[in-house]
């Protein structure tokens, strides 16, 4: 492929790591060096793409990854506190959804962190998912892309933290939908 002249660097690949959705945020690297990832990474990834040449794009993709899987979060507290409300086990209905329509990692490892209430330790602190939702948020307001979904994600995060949540896993702002439906959170039990 032959190099842009008005593009002085190239970056390198976005990698994601699951089922966390760790990214390697994208580091420019000259020119004259190889493209080709770094054997460490080659090692412990399933896969590597090239999004883009620019930086900014790698960003983007593992920002709008994590937006997705907070938006499966925020279902999946939802949905919990629906079935919850009528007294149906949480874990059996998780049960129920991943070995059928919603057998993907990310319904199983964070609706298993949703069914038990267990946020501690955290995987991922719930300041740093709050923070991609504002940089996803960010990048759509300049790029002029509604995203409605991710404005009340950001509004769960910042109450989460409001109530001292800083040091919980993120996903715990999905027991915010256990509380606003009447129910007992396992931070309200005492």
């Amino acid at each position: 492929m032959p190099d842009r002249p008005s593009s002085p660097r190239r970056s390198s690949d976005a990698r994601i790591l699951r089922p966390k959705a760790i990214c390697r945020w994208s580091q420019p690297v000259p020119r004259r060096r190889s493209t080709r990832p770094s054997p460490v990474f080659e090692a412990i990834e399933r896969q590597t793409f090239r999004v883009s040449e620019t930086p900014h794009a790698a960003n983007l993709v593992k920002l709008s990854g994590n937006f997705l899987i907070a938006t499966v979060i925020e279902s999946l507290g939802e949905a919990v506190a629906l079935v919850s409300k009528d007294r149906i086990d949480p874990n059996k209905y998780l049960e129920i959804l991943t070995s059928t329509l919603f057998g993907a990692p990310v319904y199983k490892t964070y609706g298993t962190l949703v069914a038990e209430q267990k946020f501690e330790p955290a995987g991922f602190v719930a300041p740093l998912g709050e923070k991609d939702i504002r940089l996803a948020l960010a990048a759509a307001e300049k790029l002029e892309v509604p995203l409605p979904i991710a404005s009340l994600l950001r509004d769960r995060f910042l109450r989460l933290m409001a109530n001292g949540g800083h040091e919980l896993d993120w996903s715990a702002f999905s027991q915010l939908a256990i509380e606003d439906a009447a129910l007992k959170t396992a931070s309200s039990d005492g």
